[in-house]
């Protein structure tokens, strides 16, 4: 399989999109603005980022890291390979037979291989980084990966990442015709292989039969009536793609006892269901969409770039990490002729607390998402100083947006877990049928640790054969 998450599953669905490929993007930082780009040679090449804004010590401290990374970075690049294999239950050790020769080679560097569950910035101190460019672009890639610093990092994550991006013919990939994409390569996926896709349906319970199985889901509310469907029933299993929290409320019905579903949960939920939201919840997003005139604008503006307002603030201050997309400027059918699409937005950073008190459609709400959206025209203007009056279409997302469209519980990026301090769920639950995955489950927030999430789930669902068919087909 490819150490790619999604493209491991693009592969045992046997679907595509088509690819778009680019290497640069911009950074506004307080140091200015420059490009950037991905790979090793850029990076560390005379005039490059490290000699313009690292200090005498850069280019020694940076080999030095990524010479004690490279262990880790071979052991990270091929645990979305073994994750293939990956099942929770007792098959596993025949469907990980597979790729034995991978997993003695991973574990042919002993003790060192603890250092992907711990903090990577231990990481970073053990080697000597004292660089201050370099240790605030990894703080900074860090909060960019799953929403937290380098001191609550997982060391496997950035080892993935530092491989990734600093490999000599690194690229970035971005699906023709946006993001969506993905979901409809996934949708046909379904229904080539004789499944059904309801869009636009709200599930509002998971149902359990007399067994206190999960047996099917009710769709709720006007969601109902636009898809024509109350209820699915189901066959092999439940998977709730929802944030944990947010599942567990979704189970109304009690685990059966003694035959019959019973009115209160038994000690098992109970416990799954204190134990598995017992997290502390990552803030949430403020959006800026918007359509805008795209006359005079200077032909190399980036497609994608990243606003750092103070590195003094801890990395995940409010407001103080953005990024603006402008993937029109990859794909122009993604706009009419001679105007941009534009998706700005807080980096995981806005406060939940702001909005607990809103409701939608008010004056108040309203005059807040005014206001929280502030910083996000302000940094589009560092860039392109005109862009209030080029505005064409503008819509503003915020924590509220999130709970609704994304069913997010308070519109959180996802469950903070700190690495050293615990870990999240996996994918199976106390009730007969009933998975889950997304990014409350393991490994985490991100498309490559949901994408590696999701597939460890099929695995568990799918009977043996079906695993080693799949795996067959990857590769």
């Amino acid at each position: 399989p490819a150490n790619n998450p999604l493209r491991a599953v693009l592969d045992a669905v046997g679907e595509d999109c088509d690819w778009i490929t680019y290497n640069t993007w911009g950074c506004v930082f307080p140091e200015g603005k420059f490009t950037a780009q991905v790979g090793n040679v850029p990076w560390e090449s005379p005039g490059g980022l490290l000699d313009r804004f690292g200090g005498p010590n850069a280019h020694k401290e940076w080999k030095a890291l990524m010479d004690y990374m490279q262990p880790l970075i071979s052991v990270s690049q091929d645990l979305p390979v073994v994750t293939a294999a990956l099942r929770e239950d007792a098959m596993a050790a025949v469907t990980l037979a597979r790729y034995a020769p991978k997993i003695l080679g991973m574990i042919r560097y002993g003790p060192k291989l603890g250092l992907l569950q711990k903090p990577f910035a231990d990481i970073v101190r053990e080697v000597g980084i004292k660089d201050e460019f370099i240790l605030n672009w990894l703080n900074m890639l860090s909060f960019l990966l799953q929403g937290t610093p380098s001191d609550a990092l997982l060391g496997a994550v950035m080892a993935y990442m530092l491989g990734d991006w600093y490999k000599e013919d690194a690229l970035l990939d971005f699906p023709k015709g946006g993001s969506g994409e993905i979901i409809e390569a996934l949708i046909r996926a379904i229904r080539k292989n004789g499944g059904r896709v309801v869009g636009g349906a709200h599930v509002g319970e998971i149902m359990l039969n007399e067994a206190g199985e999960a047996c099917g889901v009710k769709i709720e509310g006007a969601a109902k009536a636009r898809s024509g469907v109350d209820k699915i029933l189901i066959r092999d299993a439940v998977v709730s793609n929802a944030d944990i929290w947010s599942t567990v409320k979704m189970v109304k019905g009690g685990i059966g006892r003694g035959g019959g579903a019973m009115n209160t949960f038994d000690d098992k939920w109970k416990e799954y269901a204190r134990t598995s939201t017992d997290y502390e919840q990552c803030e949430s997003f403020m959006h800026l969409h918007l359509g805008i005139d795209a006359k005079g604008l200077p032909e190399d503006l980036w497609p994608q770039f990243a606003v750092v307002r103070d590195w003094k603030k801890p990395i995940e201050s409010e407001g103080n990490v953005m990024i603006v997309a402008i993937p029109s400027l990859l794909d122009p059918s993604l706009a009419p002729e001679g105007k941009h699409v534009i998706h700005a937005y807080t980096a995981g950073n806005e406060p939940i607390s702001l909005w607990k008190s809103m409701q939608r459609g008010t004056p108040e709400y309203e005059a807040l998402k005014k206001e929280r959206s502030e910083v996000l025209w302000k940094a589009l203007e560092q860039v392109i100083p005109d862009v209030r009056s080029r505005a064409e279409v503008e819509m503003v997302g915020t924590p509220l947006t999130h709970a609704r469209f994304l069913r997010r519980n308070n519109g959180t990026y996802g469950p903070l877990v700190r690495a050293g301090e615990g870990t999240l769920p996996g994918h199976t639950t106390p009730v007969p049928k009933l998975f889950v995955c997304g990014d409350s489950t393991f490994p985490g927030i991100g498309v490559p640790a949901v994408a590696a999430g999701g597939t460890i789930c099929a695995n568990t669902i799918s009977s043996l054969d079906s695993h080693f068919k799949t795996l067959a087909a990857m590769g």
